[in-house]
């Protein structure tokens, strides 16, 4: 199955390649490769990860499983491009990977050379863990299909299992079991194919990837146009409150991917009248720029994601909750 590197896979493409890697799962050209991950607080280095020792023989139900959950996915969702805002249960949201800039730092650390230290034991603290990395692999031949790399949430020990006695039976005697169980669901947040995420679980895609660090990002890198569309009398002022506030980062990087500040930048002569016909709280300086107040942050972004509409059936001035594609 070939696949264009600047182009994402279609259901049906991401389906063919899931049926695959299940109808092949044991054989021995599929190669497996399972790590887990735990966040750190580190600027440097964001995880710690562990790779896992294991049979094959030993995890095929549970790869079995997360596969048909993936399947499951791409026939029941559509697929659509993922969205700063937009967070819906019956899509699959697409980003390329290149965008998800700490991703590199767990494909780094997948290997095959098994060690003391980057191998999970019976040591390790599995209640820090914080997700899990299955990678699966083609080794066939010449036109091998694209790995898939799947993203799970870890599923740590509940803890209303503190404080109880868990037990085995050898025979008919019951034995204490005091180890701790190092568990692998059949949940997937993401899986990654090609140089594409396509993402089943936002909330935890973006815990597990800190994606917030793309928002920061996008807004540093953005911040001279911010200030050159000269839309505030305080533009530093607005990029700080904003960069503070973990959903107005997000809105404001959104403003920037789908250029709001230069459409405002075109359009400054009609803000007087939307504050007008929206009854907005802002204020204008002389020469028409945003009088920036912290309070109005709301209202601003509303205004650059076009979230002031005009119906088109009624002619009602209303605001739109979203905005789900800009022409």
């Amino acid at each position: 199955m070939a696949v264009e590197k600047d182009k994402s896979m279609s259901m049906s493409e991401l389906q063919d390649l899931i049926v695959y890697y299940k109808d092949n799962l044991t054989e021995e050209y599929i190669q497996i490769d399972i790590m887990f991950a735990k966040k750190t607080a580190s600027t440097k280095r964001l995880y710690k990860t562990w790779m896992l020792l294991c049979r094959n023989q030993d995890i095929e139900e549970m790869l079995e499983e997360t596969l048909t959950n993936m399947e499951k996915v791409t026939q029941e969702r559509t697929i659509d491009e993922y969205d700063l805002e937009l967070s819906t249960d019956d899509t699959v949201q697409v980003i390329e990977e290149e965008k998800v800039i700490n991703y590199s730092q767990l494909t780094e650390s997948i290997t095959v050379d098994y060690t003391d230290d980057n191998t999970i034991n019976e040591n390790t603290d599995y209640d820090k863990l914080d997700f899990v990395v299955v990678k699966l692999s083609d080794n066939s031949g010449e036109d091998p299909k694209p790995a898939i790399t799947v993203l799970k949430k870890h599923l740590k020990s509940p803890a209303k299992f503190k404080g109880t006695k868990r037990f085995v039976f050898n025979g008919k005697e019951a034995v204490a079991f005091d180890k701790p169980l190092l568990v692998i669901g059949s949940n997937v947040e993401a899986f990654n194919v090609a140089g594409y995420f396509y993402i089943t679980n936002r909330d935890n895609f973006n815990t597990m990837l800190n994606f917030k660090d793309v928002y920061y990002k996008i807004v540093d890198d953005n911040a001279e146009q911010i200030k050159q569309a000269e839309l505030f009398d305080n533009a530093e002022e607005f990029i700080a409150d904003c960069r503070n506030n973990g959903r107005y980062v997000t809105r404001l990087t959104k403003a920037i991917l789908v250029e709001s500040f230069k459409n405002v930048k075109d359009n400054k002569n009609k803000l007087q009248d939307i504050k007008k016909d929206y009854k907005l709280n802002l204020e204008f300086t002389d020469d028409g720029k945003i009088v920036y107040n912290k309070e109005h942050v709301n209202e601003i972004l509303n205004l650059l994601l076009e979230h002031y509409v005009t119906s088109a059936l009624t002619d009602k001035r209303m605001l739109a909750k979203a905005i789900e594609k800009y022409e």
